[in-house]
């Protein structure tokens, strides 16, 4: 078994005990918040009936609010346990058309200058080629398309655990310097997760205290913060259009 099949499986077994267990409530704060940057970017850059693609898809979250609303919506993901299957299942639950594919960023089953934006939300730092899957990228973009990245910092690999279901660390600088290489400019940046864990830690233990609209709404003061010092931030957040 090659390095990446491992890197693969210990991702596979990673979710399942993700997803299996309680969310701590202040990581899920910053869940929703990362979410909802993405989430915005992605309806504000894109329009009813523009064809997008989210690589690495999960459990199909972000695509199936594009399909709500009038994108023609389609999925990749290479685990069907853990991803495929829960988003075949969300798609159904939601009454939505969404096309969904088992395969990787580097063999994308589609043909080129077919989409007008292509998410790839936490999935750069786990595939096996990250200049492959962005050369893929570019070739499906059509000459006017977005694509919107998203990665965890975790070029400060102290702040993170799990460290082997990554097979790249990036920080701001390296994801610019990648995707502008790929044929990409960059439109806008954003950041998310201030000094976490360290917040995290504090904020759960004010959390009972001040309640979850609190520890809310600390956490929305404090990851202002992540504007002036984005070196600090857990998570970065890239939308960029093809280079003309």
């Amino acid at each position: 078994m090659s390095d990446y099949d491992n890197n693969l499986n210990n991702l596979e077994e990673s979710l399942k005990e993700w997803r299996g267990g309680a969310i701590n409530p202040v990581t899920r704060i910053f869940w929703e918040m990362n979410a909802e940057i993405i989430r915005n970017l992605s309806i504000e850059y894109s329009h009813r009936g523009d064809n997008v693609l989210d690589v690495g898809c999960g459990v199909g979250s972000y695509i199936i609010e594009l399909a709500n609303r009038g994108r023609k919506s389609y999925g990749v993901d290479p685990l069907f346990e853990t991803s495929l299957l829960l988003a075949k299942e969300n798609v159904s639950s939601k009454n939505v058309d969404v096309e969904l594919f088992r395969g990787c960023g580097e063999h994308l089953p589609f043909r080129d200058n077919m989409f007008n934006m292509i998410l790839c939300v936490s999935t750069l730092q786990h595939v096996e080629d990250q200049n492959l899957v962005l050369q893929k990228i570019r070739g499906l973009l059509k000459n006017d398309g977005f694509l919107l990245v998203s990665v965890p910092q975790t070029i400060r690999k102290s702040s993170f655990e799990n460290l082997e279901i990554y097979t790249m660390h990036f920080n701001s600088s390296i994801l610019v310097e990648m995707i502008e290489n790929a044929g990409f400019e960059v439109v806008t940046m954003r950041y998310c997760g201030f000094m976490q864990p360290l917040v995290r830690r504090f904020l759960n233990v004010i959390l009972p205290v001040i309640g979850l609209n609190g520890v809310r709404s600390m956490f929305v003061h404090i990851d202002s913060l992540t504007h002036m010092f984005p070196q600090y931030a857990s998570s970065v957040i890239l939308l960029a259009r093809v280079r003309s």
